[in-house]
């Protein structure tokens, strides 16, 4: 757990869908920041790795870094996730983890804000029933955020 947290050493850097699946240090992170194989954010990992053999994957993913260790990240995507989000026009999906010594900090709603105006005007579909309590305040507030 950490002792003091301060918001100036958190960095945010959002890498290209197509670097991060070919890259395995990339890959090792992500796989290291979720919740195992049969998480959400694995499944799309593998499909979207299929997919980037036949063309480029229209999604991304966004790190939080602080003090230059891996805390969080979140998938953001246009394509349809293998889990339950069917890409339409004008919608993406975010699948979001943050590491748990490193929640109730704001890194999550750091990286939700910085999704859904990647997304404006389009609608920014997340996963609530995982964090209900996290989601649900954030759907409120965010205009453009809504419930898969």
């Amino acid at each position: 757990m950490i002792r003091e947290f301060n918001p100036i050493f958190l960095k945010i850097n959002i890498i290209d869908m197509d670097d991060i699946l070919r890259n395995p240090h990339l890959m090792s992170t992500c796989r290291a920041l979720s919740k195992g194989d049969n998480h959400g954010m694995h499944i799309c990992l593998e499909g979207y790795t299929k997919l980037l053999k036949e063309r480029s994957v229209d999604a991304c993913g966004i790190f939080a870094h602080y003090l230059d260790i891996p805390v969080g990240w979140l998938m953001f995507s246009y394509e349809r996730d293998y889990v339950m989000f069917q890409s339409s026009e004008n919608e993406a999906v975010c699948q979001l983890y943050v590491h748990h010594d490193w929640r109730r900090l704001g890194i999550g709603t750091r990286l939700i804000h910085l999704a859904s105006r990647m997304a404006n005007p389009d609608t920014l579909r997340v996963y609530e029933h995982n964090e209900y309590d996290f989601f649900r305040p954030l759907i409120r507030k965010i205009e453009n955020l809504a419930p898969v």
